[in-house]
């Protein structure tokens, strides 16, 4: 059997002679599987080159990891390794071993010239098998015989593998390789250069070919621009153009180039990159559009947008911001410049909230500010502006943080809230009677002065009429005139009798005055009165 083996080494190399090996594996020990397959440089991995099925070759070949399965077994020791029966039950790990249910494993170590482990032979057996002492000393010797063979087709292998992942990386990418040889005007494309083309890969590339493809409105200045960088002393160019398919397809090229020359300066070899840009071309065109949107947006909104990075102290700023502030933002580089801007009262809240975010102790900040009077002109009120932000990028550690928000200038919120909380005072700190009802004469609220009047608790007349205060002594006439002068006037002045109460019946002065909205509608009526009934015993 060995000496056969050395016969078929004499006569036969590559991949005929590993078929013929696995032919005299399959007749000696009839596997149901068996492969041979090649160790990665770490010893990690395994690859097969041939895989056989009760003796017929598949198609298909496998990788698989060497963790916890005998082949790791035989990588490490480097001799034969048997298991004669329940291998699926030893090796519960193992794939392949599980899935097919294999009884028996046998595994082959295959050696280089230095006798390091290189490969290895894996027979698979569905029944319990055992090696009688010449099939031991088969197994030694195919397990040397095979190696510089393993070698040479494993080199081959990987030589596939890396041009196919080559290919493929190409494709996703549209990018192809040429060369063009100056001397012969011979050019070769990679098959990306082809499917870019959209042209069968048996035509044979030429110069001509390649120049008729150039989109007329570029040709003439394309063809120009490398024939002048071919024969200056430039050793590389870049230049983007469209070219022009059969069925009218307009494509965007950037083609990248390397230019050798020889001792005397000559042109002998051109080298380069030919990629397809038309999606990277009109997505630019787009976002381009979208960003001169966005300019104006950005430009035209009322807030002042900004951002700002704490481990560079950088700040990116709308030019809103500095409208609203009226400091030259030329001035302005720093954080602590920055700050100086914040009237001193506001200052430490600002730095408080900014450590906060630095420190992780929040994502989000909001506050209010007046500006630095020293920095105010004296022809200028004094404004106040509110600014938000929160967290946008962090480091996985919660560092490095870059945050983001907006400023608004609320003087005018701030005055009006000033005004409603001044006209809130007056409400409830006169000494005049105040009765505010909606357009349908509902009470909606009162002052106190109206509680310590009539004895009414606000809780007791919000939501009814105002004649629950009425005395009974005037009669419809009466109100009819009241109510006609308040609608066609807008308001009404007098004085009438109301009961409290307690029902005690009081005379008062008063007035009511219609609002409206500025399509006017009626909105509220408000009257104000005084108990006058002191002034009367008088």
């Amino acid at each position: 059997m060995v000496t056969g083996l050395k016969a078929l080494k004499r006569n036969q190399y590559g991949k005929d002679f590993i078929s013929n090996t696995m032919q005299s594996v399959y007749d000696e020990l009839k596997p149901d599987h068996f492969y041979i397959a090649y160790f990665n440089k770490t010893g990690t991995k395994a690859t097969s080159l041939a895989y056989y099925v009760n003796g017929n070759k598949k198609v298909s070949n496998i990788s698989y990891m060497l963790d916890e399965i005998p082949c790791r077994k035989v990588l490490e020791s480097g001799a034969i390794y048997l298991l004669s029966s329940q291998a699926d039950l030893v090796y519960p790990k193992d794939k392949l071993l599980v899935e097919y249910g294999f009884e028996a494993y046998l595994g082959i170590p295959i050696f280089s010239q230095h006798d390091d482990v290189i490969g290895i032979l894996v027979c698979l057996f569905d029944q319990p098998m055992t090696l009688a002492p010449p099939q031991f000393d088969w197994c030694e010797s195919i397990g040397q015989q095979l190696g510089s063979e393993l070698q040479y087709l494993a080199l081959l292998a990987e030589q596939e593998l890396l041009l196919s992942e080559m290919e493929s990386s190409q494709r996703v990418a549209k990018l192809g390789n040429w060369q063009w040889y100056v001397q012969t005007n011979t050019i070769t494309w990679s098959q990306e250069v082809y499917r870019i083309y959209e042209i069968e890969h048996q035509l044979t590339p030429n110069l001509k070919l390649v120049q008729e493809y150039i989109h007329p409105e570029d040709r003439e200045r394309v063809i120009h621009f490398m024939d002048n960088i071919i024969q200056s002393s430039h050793s590389s160019y870049n230049v983007i153009y469209r070219i022009l398919l059969p069925n009218g397809k307009v494509k965007y090229i950037r083609n990248e180039s390397a230019i050798f020359k020889d001792d005397n300066g000559n042109t002998i070899q051109v080298r380069g990159i030919f990629q397809d840009i038309t999606e990277f071309y009109h997505l630019s065109s787009e976002l381009s559009k979208a960003s001169n949107k966005l300019h104006v947006t950005y430009n035209a909104i009322i807030e002042g947008v900004w951002e700002y990075h704490f481990s560079s102290d950088k700040k990116i700023t709308s030019p809103k911001i500095w409208d609203l502030l009226k400091v030259d933002s030329a001035k302005v580089n720093t954080f602590h410049e920055w700050i100086y801007i914040i009237h001193k009262d506001e200052r430490r809240a600002v730095i408080n909230a900014f450590k906060k975010i630095k420190g992780n102790n929040c994502q989000s900040f909001s506050f209010e500010f007046r500006k630095n009077p020293y920095l105010i002109d004296n022809n200028s009120a004094e404004r106040w502006f509110k600014c938000e932000g929160r967290v946008v990028d962090a480091d996985a550690f919660g560092k490095d943080k870059k945050i983001a928000g907006v400023l608004t200038d609320i003087t005018d919120s701030i005055s009006t809230i000033q005004q409603l909380n001044l006209a809130k005072t007056v409400f409830d700190n006169t000494s005049e009677c105040i009765v505010i009802t909606d357009s349908c004469n509902n009470i909606v609220t009162v002052n106190k002065s109206f509680e310590e009047v009539t004895g009414y608790k606000k809780d007791d007349v919000i939501g009814k009429n105002p004649n629950i205060l009425s005395s009974g002594m005037h009669d419809k006439s009466f109100y009819e005139n009241m109510w006609y002068s308040v609608e066609t006037t807008g308001q009404w002045k007098g004085q009438l009798y109301n009961r409290r109460k307690n029902g005690h019946v009081f005379p008062e002065e008063m007035s009511i005055n219609k609002i409206e909205d500025d399509n006017h509608e009626v909105v509220n009526y408000v009257g104000v009165f005084h108990d006058v009934s002191v002034r009367q015993q008088t």
